[in-house]
């Protein structure tokens, strides 16, 4: 039975982006695909299922009738308006299942695949003519097919496109950071403060270097953990990260695992220094607690003098422009110079940083001369962009730094360069 397309009706539509219809309506013409699926109308050819086929045949294949058991079937009982009819459309497009990125990156290779098997001198731009999509298009997922580990968790074919492109924009930063490196390792220093620096930082994961520290030694523990470095990559040295497991859990786990260790390299009548936020400050404090440490309950709280009180929760929460530092020690030492205040002012860096969480070096100098004298031994366990230990050298305190990520630790070496160099030229200009 062959009825004229103009009796077919359209209600009871809820989509309001239709697609791209005419690329339907090429896979239906397509002799070797005919990507065709009935359409389900009730008895008055009102359609229930298959509004985009039906839009496909009338407004691009231009039919002037459709035939039943071709192009349509009846749908029983269903009839327009009525529950069940409401609920096929609800199947009809919250039940099917689109590709992931993956799926059909993986899909167009294997096409392409099996084409250049047929065909020695097949081309990309042959297989986007034959899925009629550009050769970008095609080009773009066949690059996806080749890294699919890396687009593992994306949903859409543009976020995995985007991941794909930071990921190319970060290899390209690791060999630009490693060529600065070797290049200075090549020449001679023109700094001994640099020369000190260089050799205070090490390429290592702190809990297997500090195993190698002797027991009592150590005048100051200070170290800035990296808590919370899951931020996006756009930002200023944010883009540094992948190594670290930076939640909380996972941060707190180690520091656990690194208290006993410091109490252990600690000499007696030590300070301990530790910098954390302060919904974590309370655990920080018993963990170093338990380690062995006295621990004293006023901690130093940085006040960023130049930040904007900007909270991720617009509804609920308040800007907060504050970092604490808990401090404790071994023993019953002796304060180096005594503060009027617990509070501290000092800016931000925001132009010219390495590290998301980069501090300054004076802010650094005003706690590191409270509790070491110059020629007393510093440890920092975290040395991310290396402010610690250029503070430590500036004062002429002995310090070792860890670092476990290459590309930070290039970073640390090619700033504290540049660091060192500025500051003898100031000198040799005075």
């Amino acid at each position: 039975m062959k009825i004229p397309i103009g009796k077919f009706t359209l209600i009871d539509d809820y989509r309001e982006d239709v697609g791209d219809v005419g690329e339907l309506a090429r896979s239906i013409a397509d002799p070797d695909i005919r990507l065709l699926h009935l359409i389900r109308v009730d008895k008055n050819f009102n359609i229930l299922e298959g509004r985009r086929r039906f839009r496909a045949f009338r407004d691009y294949l231009k039919l002037e009738e459709l035939e039943e058991g071709v192009h349509f079937i009846f749908s029983g009982n269903a009839t327009s308006g009525t529950p069940i009819a409401l609920r096929i459309q609800w199947e009809e497009n919250i039940q099917r299942k689109d590709f992931t990125p993956k799926e059909a990156s993986q899909l167009l290779i294997a096409l392409h695949n099996k084409m250049k098997e047929t065909d020695k001198d097949w081309t990309q731009s042959a297989t986007a003519k034959l899925v009629r999509k550009s050769k970008g298009y095609v080009s773009k997922l066949l690059y996806m097919a080749e890294n699919s580990e890396i687009i593992e968790d994306c949903e859409t074919i543009e976020e995995a496109l985007d991941k794909l492109s930071k990921v190319k924009a970060k290899g390209l930063l690791k060999n630009i950071r490693q060529h600065k490196v070797d290049k200075i390792k090549k020449e001679a220093p023109k700094s001994d403060k640099f020369k000190l620096y260089n050799e205070s930082l090490k390429l290592c994961d702190c809990q297997e270097g500090v195993k190698g520290i002797e027991d009592n030694s150590q005048d100051l523990i200070y170290c800035d953990p990296p808590f919370g470095i899951d931020l996006d990559d756009t930002l200023d040295g944010g883009i540094n990260y992948d190594i670290y497991k930076d939640d909380a859990k996972t941060i707190i786990q180690l520091l656990k695992a690194m208290s006993t260790q410091w109490f252990r390299v600690a000499r007696e009548n030590s300070f301990i220094v530790v910098w954390t936020s302060f919904e974590h400050s309370g655990l920080l404090t018993t963990i170093l607690m338990n380690a062995g440490f006295k621990i004293k309950l006023v901690p130093f709280v940085w006040v960023k003098s130049n930040a904007q009180a900007i909270s991720r929760d617009q509804q609920t929460g308040i800007g907060c422009i504050t970092e604490f530092a808990v401090y404790g020690y071994k023993g019953l030492p002796f304060m180096k110079r005594r503060l009027t205040s617990n509070v501290l002012y000092f800016p931000t860096i925001k132009k010219e940083r390495v590290h998301v969480a980069q501090k300054s070096e004076a802010l650094h100098k005003e706690l590191l001369t409270t509790f070491a004298d110059p020629a007393m031994t510093v440890l920092d366990c975290f040395a991310g962009s290396g402010s610690i230990e250029r503070a430590c050298v500036d004062l002429g305190m002995k310090v070792m730094g860890f670092e476990k990520d290459k590309d930070t630790f290039n970073n640390a070496i090619s700033y504290g360069y540049n660091y060192y160099n500025k500051t003898e030229d100031k000198n040799d200009v005075t």
